[in-house]
């Protein structure tokens, strides 16, 4: 669709840097990059940036819809003239924001606050029906629960938005958050950032620091009081994150935990074979036990099996 819009060669100078009416980046990450900015210093700006014109004290003032990192990038190697698309004045709303989104995604991927941000802009042109003919150039379901959603992570503490921005706090879990106040949330984002916890170690440390929050109406702040951290080598944070997700888990589950331990003291007296494996049932909710026997290959079952096939027959007599 960009490829239809005009392109023309445009003085730098009359390129209104300050506005930010449609930039979708947190002012913290509105610099350029070190590689966009070498990309540009070799070889200049590939993707034209996307501008409008405007009107200051009837000179003409070109406002930035898209493309302010190569802009700037540019201007800071001293590169006078830059070639941009631009989008007349006279575009419909719905198109002009069709065409900003669809060129911001060139070449790269937002950030679900940049999308946040996108939407909350554009909503202030847009009906919602048109909004949501947008979502699926963002990989998006086209419901309002959806645009309800990308709102909120705009109220979540600035910690949290920053870590979803760069992409170290996964979305389920900024929901989970969004539940918790901000202080409880900075809290939760710095361990996340100091012992690097993904994926799962993640989750978990989420979602018992919701549980807990909710269950004893304390924050997540004076619940880490009790944790005694000390015992642990300030250097081995691998070990700390370990021990501290265990000990939020024995908080969360104290019956589970102490059947566990319970449990694992159990197995030790078996002593069994390596290829055994007894599991108990889920969070011990019951006495019942499975017993799994690994083979390395059917001929080794067969050997085991009438000696087995024995066993389960004298089972049922």
């Amino acid at each position: 669709m960009t490829s239809q819009l005009p392109t023309i060669s445009v003085p730098g100078n009359s390129i209104d840097i300050t506005d930010n009416t449609y930039r979708l980046r947190p002012e913290d990450d509105a610099l350029p990059d070190q590689h966009l900015d070498e990309s540009i210093q070799r070889m200049g700006i590939l993707q034209p940036p996307l501008l409008q014109p405007g009107q200051n004290n009837n000179e003409t003032r070109y406002i930035i819809l898209s493309g302010y990192k190569r802009i700037l990038a540019a201007q800071s190697h001293g590169i006078g003239d830059i070639v941009c698309l631009i989008l007349p004045l006279s575009t419909e709303p719905a198109l002009k924001w069709h065409i900003i989104l669809t060129h911001a995604l060139i070449g790269s991927r937002l950030s679900c606050i940049e999308q946040a941000t996108f939407f909350s802009k554009a909503a202030k042109e847009l009906s919602i029906s048109e909004q949501l003919l947008l979502l699926p150039l963002l990989g998006r379901k086209p419901q309002p629960y959806v645009l309800q959603e990308l709102a909120g992570y705009l109220t979540l503490a600035p910690e949290t938005t920053k870590a979803l921005h760069a992409g170290y706090l996964h979305e389920k879990r900024a929901k989970q958050l969004a539940k918790l106040s901000h202080q409880d949330q900075r809290i939760v984002i710095e361990l996340i950032r100091y012992y690097k916890l993904g994926g799962t170690k993640q989750k978990k440390l989420v979602n018992m620091a919701f549980e807990l929050v909710m269950r004893t109406g304390d924050s997540f702040q004076k619940i880490l009081e009790k944790w005694n951290q000390d015992q642990f080598a300030a250097e081995n944070r691998p070990q700390q994150a370990m021990a501290l997700l265990s000990w939020l888990e024995r908080q969360c589950f104290p019956k589970s935990t102490i059947a566990s331990e319970q449990f694992k003291q159990f197995q030790r007296t078996l002593q069994l074979p390596k290829n055994y494996t007894l599991t108990p049932s889920p969070s011990f909710e019951d006495d019942s036990l499975t017993l799994s026997i690994f083979f390395t290959n059917q001929n080794q079952f067969l050997q085991h099996w009438p000696s087995l096939k024995d066993i389960m027959a004298r089972d049922h007599e």
